[in-house]
């Protein structure tokens, strides 16, 4: 029997004990209790491609009324499964197979800010971290955190929440859009190009720049550029080893 027949048939009883008993209002609120029970369950598409890690998420989110609609294992899963799941959160490893999951969320048209997606990966590299904010990404869990924090990201994201400032993706956040340090006047960059130079200096692309402080690429080239003609360096790397040097990071 379906979660609908179930429900249909709850509804019909209730109606046929409630008309014979002065107690009705027991039994609507029983029905309704279970209506929205059932409905709060959150549907996820589970990136991931490592057996145990699967069986064991699987068997935690049966307890706590999430449910894995589908399971990807590379790119070319994705876009059918968010066809057949237009409402699903993305629980997913930065990379499957291989296969780099930031880009490909990136290129998909935004269904909402932040994007339900969460990372749950085994990187703890803070560029992963920069990555996932470029893209506007729920929240990004790393595998030691515990799958309770797990849950409660899915279920901010179910709710299109934000992290609150606890995470380690929001304070990140907060590090790359930090007003410019007390320095002497001679510091040459302005707040913007600092903003821009920290997020060289986490090696995002020009794009992913973009995205993460809400301008045009065209705009972050010219903030890139102007960067490496103040301080008088080369390239991005030398960039960055100045940001490094200068505690911007």
């Amino acid at each position: 029997m379906s979660l609908d027949q179930l429900k249909k048939g709850l509804f019909v009883s209730t109606c046929h004990y409630a008309s014979r008993d002065q107690g009705w209002g027991r039994y609507i609120f029983l029905l309704i209790s279970f209506m929205k029970s059932s409905s709060a369950r959150v549907s996820i598409i589970l990136g991931e491609t490592h057996p145990v890690v699967i069986e064991g998420l699987k068997a935690f989110f049966a307890t706590k009324s999430i449910q894995v609609v589908e399971l990807i294992e590379n790119l070319e899963q994705l876009q059918g499964a968010l066809e057949r799941n237009p409402d699903a959160i993305i629980v997913s490893e930065t990379k499957l197979n291989g296969q780099d999951m930031f880009d490909a969320f990136a290129a998909m048209e935004p269904r909402r800010k932040p994007l339900p997606v969460v990372f749950f990966a085994h990187s703890n590299d803070p560029v992963c971290l920069a990555r996932a904010l470029a893209i506007s990404a729920s929240d990004y869990v790393h595998k030691s955190e515990g799958l309770e924090i797990l849950e409660a990201a899915i279920k901010r994201a179910a709710r299109n929440e934000r992290p609150d400032n606890s995470r380690p993706i929001y304070q990140r956040r907060i590090q790359l859009i930090a007003a410019r340090p007390e320095l002497d006047e001679s510091f040459p960059l302005t707040l913007r190009e600092m903003q821009v130079l920290r997020h060289v200096a986490m090696g995002l692309s020009n794009r992913e720049i973009g995205r993460s402080l809400g301008i045009s690429v065209e705009t972050t080239k010219e903030h890139v550029q102007n960067i490496l003609r103040k301080l008088d360096v080369n390239d991005r790397t030398q960039a960055a080893i100045w940001a490094y040097r200068h505690q911007l990071l």
